[in-house]
This record gives C-alpha cells, structure tokens and sequence, in this order.
C-alpha cells in the first residue's frame, strides 16, 4: 500500500484534470500561462487565450494543434512550429522495423510519440480524432486498412512496407 505525500496528489490530481479538460471538454493549454482555453470557432487553428490577452493588454494567440504561440499568418494554416516535431524526429527500432518516434496522425495531422512496449497500434487512438492507425505503415487499422490477420499480427511487419518519415501532416478541419 503505498502512501504519496501531498505534493505528490496535488500533482496527480492535476494531471488527471488536465487530461479531463482536453478528452472531455475539448479545450487546450495556453503555452503562456497553462491556462485552458477553447476555439472561437471550429476549424479555426488560431486561439486567443483571453487571460493573457487580458494580462498583457495584447492579443496572445497559440496553435490549436501543436499548442505552441502562434506563427502563422490565416487562421487555417498549423504553425510553422507543428511540423519540426515529425520531420524531425528520430528514429527507434521497433517491431523489427525502424520507424521515426514521432508521426503524425494519418486522419488529424495531430503529431504524438508511441510506447513501442505496446503493439504497433496506436493504443487509445489518435488523442484527438480517436483514430486508430499502424505506426509503421501509417494506414487506419480495420479490415481495409491494416489489419494484424493480413500479416505481420500485432507485433509484426505489415503487408507493405514501412511508410517513410512523413515530409507534412494532414490539414485537419474540426
């Protein structure tokens, strides 16, 4: 029976708000402040975080994809900041492939990192759109997409190769 110090479930219970307020209520960290804040608009990747607006007495804005400050010039476009996450990534062995550690997802765009202790699918799905798709060939799992009876199983190499490290990341429209 372990015991945690108050600091330590302070900390928990923090996390698990946190990951409420982006599962549950669609809403996203300000990378100013670590204040929540939601889109004006669906579709519009370009969000003010009103407190830092508000404290700062100018318009403080941030990518809703990437939750990096704002750098782009329209409100469609994903900051420049989103892409360098998937270019650049490394690359891991895994699953007896080498895929990069970060890929975008191939519905979303939304860039994430998986655990290769798990299968070769991205376990709860994209954090996101909820889909559900092979690292290592980037295609949607289901029966006509990849599928671990078409070869390779749930551990193993698919029935294509292995897409390569992705150049641009799908322009998601909410």
């Amino acid at each position: 029976n372990a015991l945690l110090t108050d600091a330590e479930i302070e900390y928990f219970e923090m996390k698990l708000s946190e990951q409420a307020m982006h599962q549950y209520f669609d809403m996203k960290t300000c990378p100013n402040c670590g204040f929540f804040s939601q889109q004006a608009q669906k579709g519009n990747r370009r969000v003010v975080c009103q407190f830092c607006t508000h404290k700062m007495k100018k318009t403080v804005e941030f990518c809703w994809r990437c939750e990096k400050a704002w750098e782009g010039t329209d409100h469609t476009k994903c900051s420049p900041t989103c892409l360098p996450l998937v270019v650049e990534s490394e690359m891991m062995k895994a699953w007896t492939v080498t895929v990069p550690k970060i890929r975008g997802c191939p519905k979303c765009g939304l860039p994430s990192a998986i655990e290769t202790k798990h299968c070769k699918y991205t376990e709860f799905g994209c954090p996101r759109c909820k889909t559900h798709f092979c690292w290592v060939c980037l295609r949607v799992k289901g029966p006509s997409g990849c599928n671990p009876s078409n070869g390779g199983g749930w551990w193993g190499v698919c029935d294509v190769p292995v897409a390569p490290k992705q150049t641009s990341l799908v322009e998601w429209t909410d």
